[in-house]
């Protein structure tokens, strides 16, 4: 028999931009049947790094040494259920914007005086967002409200810069298990490094349901995944209290329902059953 709790019903705060919005300006291939065609588009391109999409597979496929001789790219197919990242883009690590770009871009949205929320997974990337959010705040004098979603890989150094701009993280604790999903891809210290939450609340000082919130990110949806995450991960740095879970992800009450939860210590799973009012 595990212990019997009731908690609020989750609050999933992840937000998303839609991909095609976020992507309008990209490279599409979708009406592109010519291979060369195809070559010759992406050689245009002078970003830092490119997303292509709408790349059709069954139309042709490239070759590695195709691939060598473009610039820095991520070729989506048309489905995004495929992609190709050749050994440039990988020898740079996945920044979509470069540093000059992201800076003009957020300090164009911070005039409108609006809350804002970054998409950043990588420590690359969140390290990136912080430092020109920073240097954003010493031209100006201030920032907008801003919250960075996901922040995965987050170092203890930027997690400190960011706390002191007032940024909030918007975190999933679902995605702890990327430590053992991933781990044929990840090395033994990103694996370790995911989902920092005990260096985050207990060395940092962000607070679950203040400036630290979590989501799912709908991989997958409800709360049974997430608790189990949560207080069983592979790491103990990715734990999070039963306490902390509620502050960070639930509603602030039980008005409209609630989650009645058994916790297995022993065998590392949870019951959860949900109560409407």
């Amino acid at each position: 028999m595990g212990k019997k709790y009731e908690i609020p019903l989750l609050k999933d705060h992840h937000t998303h931009t839609s991909i095609y919005a976020s992507l309008s300006n990209c490279i599409d291939l979708s009406a592109v049947r010519d291979k060369k065609k195809a070559l010759s588009l992406m050689k245009k391109s002078t970003d830092e790094i490119t997303v292509i999409l709408g790349w059709n597979s069954s139309f042709f496929y490239f070759e590695d040494e195709e691939l060598y001789c473009l610039p820095p790219v991520v070729i989506c197919n048309i489905s995004f259920h495929d992609f190709l990242i050749n050994n440039p883009a990988r020898e740079r690590g996945i920044l979509i914007y470069s540093n000059e770009k992201l800076f003009h871009t957020l300090a164009q949205l911070s005039t409108l005086n609006k809350p804002i929320a970054i998409h950043a997974v990588g420590d690359l990337a969140t390290d990136q967002i912080i430092k020109i959010l920073s240097d954003i705040q010493k031209i100006e004098g201030c920032i907008p409200q801003i919250r960075i979603e996901h922040s995965q890989f987050i170092s203890k150094e930027s997690a400190e810069t960011a706390k002191s701009l007032g940024i909030v993280l918007s975190m999933q604790p679902n995605f702890n298990n990327d430590s053992i999903q991933y781990e044929d891809r990840l090395s033994a210290k990103y694996c370790k490094y995911n989902n920092p939450f005990r260096m985050l609340i207990d060395e940092v000082g962000y607070v679950p349901g203040e400036d630290l919130i979590f989501g799912s990110d709908g991989m997958p949806h409800g709360a049974q995944y997430a608790l189990e995450q949560s207080l069983f991960p592979r790491y103990a740095d990715q734990a999070l209290m039963l306490e902390e879970f509620i502050a960070g992800y639930c509603m602030p009450d039980q008005k409209n329902g609630y989650i009645k939860i058994e916790i297995d210590e022993k065998e590392k799973n949870i019951k959860t059953e949900i109560v409407s009012n």
